[in-house]
């Protein structure tokens, strides 16, 4: 067991440290995020493929190997200012392809609902079609 003045001690040094611990903290949590950042930028162009545009990819890629440089160094900022940079770029890659996908979706969406449209009009004559109209019920269960 610990004697009174070995715990006071070591409170002490705790206390006196504090400021360190909390400089070094921040210190690695901006490396992880800078890191984890790096690795999501490159599985997003992966999984996005096409749907970025050369310019996009070739940006993006070149704020990725400028985070990878700064988490090769200790400056902080530089690290923060990189990853800032690369966040930007992320969202502006993400909106495009969102905006790609979407278009490409309404566009193809079109004729076929048109062509929907015009089936439910020629096979309604006569009678009604309440295949938009069924009510939908929740179910509930007991755990025995």
């Amino acid at each position: 067991m610990l004697s009174k003045t070995d715990v006071d001690r070591m409170v002490n040094e705790a206390a006196a440290h504090a400021d360190e611990d909390k400089k070094r903290k921040e210190e690695v949590e901006t490396r992880n995020q800078g890191d984890a950042l790096a690795y999501q930028a490159e599985r997003t162009l992966r999984d996005l493929g096409d749907k970025v545009s050369a310019e996009d990819r070739a940006e993006t890629e070149r704020r990725v190997e400028a985070v990878r440089a700064a988490l090769k160094g200790s400056d902080q900022a530089a690290i923060k200012t990189a990853t800032d940079a690369l966040v930007e770029q992320l969202q502006k890659v993400s909106t495009a392809a969102y905006q790609a996908t979407a278009a490409a979706e309404t566009e193809g969406a079109g004729p076929a609902e048109a062509a929907e449209g015009e089936a439910d009009q020629s096979g309604s004559a006569g009678g009604s079609s309440d295949q938009g109209n069924e009510e939908v019920v929740e179910g509930e269960y007991k755990e025995a």
